[in-house]
């Protein structure tokens, strides 16, 4: 769903700036007084800031230095890079927030003592802990700054400074149970089970907050807010607090956490009764022990149906629903926290789509729907996955002796660490006597960057000092990733691919309970599971008798998800920030998550048990500030460009490649607009596009060097700058049947490396032919590449909706398809292509949005370009050639006049209403806009941006619909114009790219000798049976009765082009007697008869239709007979046999339906009315 709310860019963890300067060891530095220094820079810090000496305050800072705030002066959670940037916030900030009472004396916030900490022979820091205060609100802030020593080793400099709210001093955080009235009956409080409807103090009360969850983060949430004093309540629609961990999740499932990291705020882990690694039982005793203790408003067994925000009031209307009962009541507040799962949902666990599900009879779940391995006994297990769920399940499985064996199914490098080896990384902060708010606020003291950095070098020396133990892992089969990144794993992979083993499941692998096989797992047979070797490409069965998937969860469209569901009203749904995507900003912070979450008075409360206690204290904070009425403005991001530009709509695409919604096109990089290109200047000038947030790039192999200019961006810019981009190429391979894998692969190995990268986002194939089927084997060749990696997903481009749709049935999963769509062109709607993507979830990639150019103000009131566009440059020629198909130049003006007075009405250019109007259509993913690499990017941003600065009303559509009154369609379906007559390109006809003449010249020759001319396909039957494809003699073609094969090379996982499609089967048909018919010099326009055998007679509408379309084409209706019968293969819905005469569709004479007669002629391959 699009947004309305300007989308945080997520960045490659890889790109986040990092700097850990060298420290080598100084002299005496074992004598360092570390009181005595901290004290004297604290004051040296506070004066400044006091004195508003901005000079002296930047010269405390390192030039490389970052600040990480969380709430003081920003009241956001920001990582501010470099000594300019963070001295001007501070500046800034300074005037409102009033920083004082800077002190090092500790008061329970932070326990902890200046220190000389030496990390490593190369980096020290001198840790000078202290606390202050803030205005409006009056805050308790701490902080930490990270000393080296300055210039010449003269004096202290910060590298790194951390700062962090405590409370609200006129809110502060109390003990619990609290002793103050609120709106919750005291006879309510406490009671973890289901208890019915709240009953409120008093009839219309506005709550202070409503938190929608009750586990971990719920509850937390609802310590914090309720020892602060807020009116508060939680709603959960388990039947017991924590309740989801005991029926959601597997019965063994464990924390790989211990109980002191884990425990919630004002609330430890009670040392008896409980284990070091509680269960998911123990949990919900643990959850629901907190809320009977701490007296609680919780309210279990209680759904939150729907959320409905009044702007006037500024409150909240919240139905909850009695999930026993069914009885329903409303509750307002001024604030909704969502503590729901919404990074992770049971509700949409990725689910791996593979073939042939109803061959397989065993027992396949999911991980969210497994429990214990009763429907297990006695079977061979497969576990889909190696993360920690497949390890804890095929753990459960491996303990039980009634299931016969397991054997986990491992696709790709996981790190694999035994818990002894990674404990001491994982709980550093927690060793010793270190209280836990400090220990917390330690944990989150460091960017993300230079955590990576930090996290990279200490898990390596860990698996380094195990290598004997991944050996012994590798010689039983798992494939080990030697070189984590943590935070990656974390923030791009949502902790994919890493198991720590705390249960002891490698003692299982060990004694050979476990097994381990490779490979990705692409299908079902009657044996087990068919699994592509991602090297080879190979298929092979692992034999199984029941299967489980381990394989995570999607992302959701959370937006979409809420709105359609009613839970938020669609004003509100079209505010929000996608969580679901996780992921970090270029700060390294998650966008919408604990903060600012698109909506001012929701909150995405936290996630990870672990990190409860400070994400639910930085959320209670800002709603208690909103409940005092003193919520301070937020720090801007890149406040000058929000001012002056639209925000930028985002989406994405399969669900997990995020794109603006305007793509920058580097078709005008291949040539032919009197561009020379220089790479390293075009990559710079891609600079103000990236920053304004258009950074995503369409290109192809053959745009001229624009893969080279990404490669140059993404190797020296995007390095230096942190400013990542999306790019999106083409492979459009020569017409000369080579349908090899090496070929396909050398391809997208050349594109990766141009570009300079390790993936492609967005692999998109251009169908020349759909006669020759080698495009079949080229998109299976993609498909493997993606398996292997190295692309993310494939998508197609000027491909029709017949043959999108047959790719589809066929088992090719398509993202996305790039076709021409403009306020003149509208083939996306007004034919299938629209239905057919929008029933398949494939985006559509929208180009020509402007025709060139044509659709800008430049061109309103114009004539029409002389000598037929001559002089134009290819992009202006080649739809100067749409405009004259779709009517003429008169028509384009009045259609063009008609945007042109919409966009008179809202203050915008032409160009801006030409791609809203795209925009609009709800198929379309993005419109892809052409981009002048040069000196004037800014400009054009900001041009671009424009369609993103308003909306289309009803007036404003009736206005341009009125003007396409007079349009002509294009003829044919999107990206016909590459394939048929009328050939609307800047070089005009194409025929060579799908006609072998050569050939033709052959058979005429011999025709006209008397030869008879037989084509032979190659089919394995042809000398079998001993018949041909087709026959030629004279100028009659006969094509043998033809059905949906597929080539040789994609057999046995193929066995029928379309699938279980009767259209999609009668098209792929079509295509291969369109393709003989050439063989033999012949075309589709010069059929004059059709037999069609369907084997079920409910599919004569949608084979008759694809039948229609196909030869409507070519403007003839041969003669036709369609029946049913028996035909061989039960996979075969359709075959067809066809009669031709070579020439006959030249000349056409149409006598009735309505009409005493017509006549028209074929000219050079056009259709025109004789004189």
């Amino acid at each position: 769903m699009t947004t309305k709310t300007k989308q945080r860019t997520r960045v490659p963890v890889r790109t986040l700036p990092s700097w850990i300067p060298t420290v080598p060891p100084l002299d005496g530095e074992e004598n360092i007084n570390a009181a005595k220094e901290a004290a004297a820079f604290l004051e040296r810090f506070s004066s400044a800031v006091l004195e508003g000496d901005w000079d002296t305050f930047g010269k405390l800072f390192a030039e490389q230095c970052f600040w990480k705030d969380h709430l003081t002066l920003t009241f956001d959670k920001r990582t501010i890079h470099t000594r300019d940037d963070v001295v001007a916030a501070w500046e800034a900030l300074s005037k409102t927030r009033r920083p004082s009472r800077f002190t090092s004396e500790k008061d329970g916030d932070l326990e902890m003592d200046a220190a000389w900490v030496r990390l490593g022979p190369t980096f020290a820091t001198l840790d000078v802990p202290f606390s202050f205060r803030t205005e409006a609100p009056k805050s308790k802030c701490i902080g930490l700054a990270k000393l080296i020593p300055g210039p010449e080793g003269k004096g202290w400099q910060i590298c790194v400074l951390t700062t962090a709210v405590v409370e609200l001093e006129e809110k502060p955080f109390s003990h619990l149970p609290r002793t103050t009235p609120s709106s919750i009956e005291a006879s309510q409080r406490g009671k973890p089970h289901a208890q019915g409807l709240p009953h409120l103090r008093e009839e219309g009360v506005v709550l202070d907050a409503v938190i929608v969850g009750g586990s971990c983060t719920g509850i937390a949430n609802a310590i914090q807010l309720d020892a602060a004093g807020a009116d508060v309540v939680v709603f959960d629609a388990e039947a017991q607090a924590g309740g989801n961990w005991s029926t959601q999740r597997y019965e063994t499932v464990t924390l790989h956490h211990p109980a002191f990291m884990i425990q919630l705020p004002q609330f430890p882990v009670p040392a008896e009764g409980y284990p070091n690694f509680l269960t998911g039982l123990d949990l919900t005793r643990y959850f629901s022990a907190a809320v009977e203790e701490l007296r609680l408003p919780f309210f279990a067994g209680v759904a939150v149906v729907s959320n409905a925000w009044s702007e006037a009031d500024k409150v909240w209307t919240v139905r909850v629903k009695d999930v026993k009962t069914g009885e329903e009541m409303v509750v307002k507040a001024r604030n909704v926290l969502l503590a729901n799962g919404f990074i992770f949902d049971n509700e949409h666990p990725r689910v791996p789509e593979l073939k042939g599900r109803e061959l397989f009879h065993g027992p396949i779940q999911h991980t969210t729907a497994y429990r214990n391995p009763k429907d297990y006994k006695g079977k061979r297990v497969v576990v889909v996955g190696s993360g920690n769920s497949a390890h804890d399940v095929a753990g459960n499985l491996a303990s039980d002796p009634e299931v016969e064996s397991v054997t986990l199914l491992q696709r790709s490098p996981t790190v694999l660490l035994d818990f002894a080896t990674i404990a001491p990384i994982l709980t550093m902060r927690y060793q010793g006597d270190v209280p836990i708010d400090t220990a917390d606020f330690l944990q989150e003291s460091l960017p993300v960057g230079i955590m990576r950095d930090m996290g990279k070098a200490a898990i390596g020396a860990a698996v380094a000092a195990t290598e004997a133990r991944s050996k012994a892992l590798e010689g039983l089969g798992y494939v080990v990733d030697r070189n984590p990144c943590l935070m990656t794993r974390v923030f791009e992979d949502r902790g994919k691919g890493f198991y720590v083993d705390q249960p002891g499941t490698f003692d299982f692998v060990f004694g050979g309970r476990i097994k381990i096989a490779q490979g990705e797992a692409v299908g079902f047979v009657e044996e087990g599971v068919v699994v592509v070797d991602k090297k080879t490409g190979k298929e092979r069965v692992v034999e199984a008798d029941g299967v489980v998937l381990a394989t995570g969860y999607e992302v959701m469209d959370l937006p979409k998800k809420y709105r359609d569901r009613g839970f938020f009203d669609e004003e509100t749904a079209g505010k929000l920030v996608n969580v679901s995507m996780y992921g970090v900003d270029e700060e390294g912070e998650v966008p919408g998550l604990t903060t600012f979450s698109g909506h001012p008075n929701l909150y995405f409360a936290g996630v990870a048990i672990a990190q409860s206690r400070t994400s639910s204290r930085l959320t209670a904070v800002q709603v208690l500030a909103d409940i005092t009425g003193q919520l301070p403005e937020r720090y801007p991001r890149n406040f000058l460009k929000a001012l002056m530009l639209p925000k930028v709509e985002r989406t994405t695409i399969a669900g997990s490649i995020e794109i603006p919604r305007i793509l920058n096109g580097l078709w005008q990089l291949a040539g032919g607009h009197d561009q020379n290109i220089d790479v390293a200047a075009a990559a710079e000038a891609m600079v103000p596009l990236i920053q304004s947030g258009l950074d995503g790039f369409d290109m192809a192999d053959h745009y001229g060097p624009a893969e080279l200019v990404i490669g140059h961006h993404n190797r020296t810019t995007a390095a230096a700058s942190q400013l990542p981009v999306t790019a999106l190429t083409k492979w459009c391979p020569a017409e000369n049947g080579d349908r090899s894998f090496s070929t396909a692969e050398a391809a997208v190995d050349l594109a990766l490396g141009r570009m300079g990268q390790t993936k492609i986002a967005l692999m998109q194939y251009h169908v020349w032919d759909y006669t020759d089927d080698t495009y079949l084997c080229n998109l299976a060749h993609l498909r493997t590449l993606q398996h292997q990696g190295k692309i993310a997903h494939v998508g197609l481009t000027n491909v029709d909706a017949a043959h999108v749709e047959l790719l589809l049935h066929s088992g090719y999963d398509i993202a996305t398809n790039q076709v021409s769509c403009s306020v003149v062109d509208r083939r996306l709607t007004r034919g299938r292509m629209a239905e057919v993507c929008a029933r398949h979830s494939v985006g559509v990639l929208a180009y020509g949005t402007l025709l060139g150019g044509f659709l800008t103000d430049k061109w309103v009131g114009t004539p029409e370009p002389a000598d037929g566009g001559a002089g134009l440059n290819w992009s202006l020629r080649k739809y100067l050639r749409f405009i004259q198909a779709a009517g003429g130049w008169d028509v384009f003006q009045r259609v063009l006049g008609a945007v042109a007075d919409v966009a008179g009405r809202h203050g915008v250019s032409v160009a801006a209403v030409a791609m809203r109007w795209v925009l609009d259509i709800p198929v379309v993913k993005a419109v892809i806009i052409g981009a002048r690499l040069n000196g004037e990017s800014g400009r054009y941003a900001a041009d671009n941006l424009a369609a993103f600065g308003f909306s289309l009303d009803e007036e404003d559509r009736a206005t341009i619909a009125a003007a396409q009154t007079g349009l002509t369609d294009i003829p044919g379906d999107c990206g016909d114009e590459y394939r048929r007559p009328p050939f609307l390109t800047a070089s005009g006809d194409l025929s060579h790219h799908i006609e072998e003449r050569e050939e033709r010249y052959k058979v005429e020759a011999a025709i006209a000798r008397g030869h008879r001319v037989e084509y032979r396909s190659g089919s394995k039957w042809e000398p079998v049976a001993g018949y041909s494809r087709a026959v030629r003699i004279g100028d009659v073609i006969r094509v043998s009765g033809t059905t949906a094969n597929p080539p040789s090379e994609l057999r046995p996982g193929l066995e029928v082009v379309g699938g279980e499609s009767a259209r999609s089967q009668a098209v792929a048909v079509l295509d291969t007697i369109e393709g003989s018919l050439k063989r033999l010099g012949g075309g589709m326009s010069d059929v004059v008869r059709t037999r069609v055998m369907l084997r079920q007679e409910g599919d004569v509408l949608e084979v008759s239709e694809a039948h229609g379309w196909a030869f409507k084409c070519h403007g003839i209706r041969p003669a036709n007979t369609t029946v049913t019968a028996g035909l061989i293969g039960n996979e075969v819905l359709v075959e067809i046999e066809v009669e031709a005469e070579v020439g006959s569709g030249t000349s056409i004479l149409v006598l009735g339906g309505g009409m005493s007669y017509r006549v028209w002629h074929l000219v050079n391959k056009k259709t025109v009315l004789p004189k």
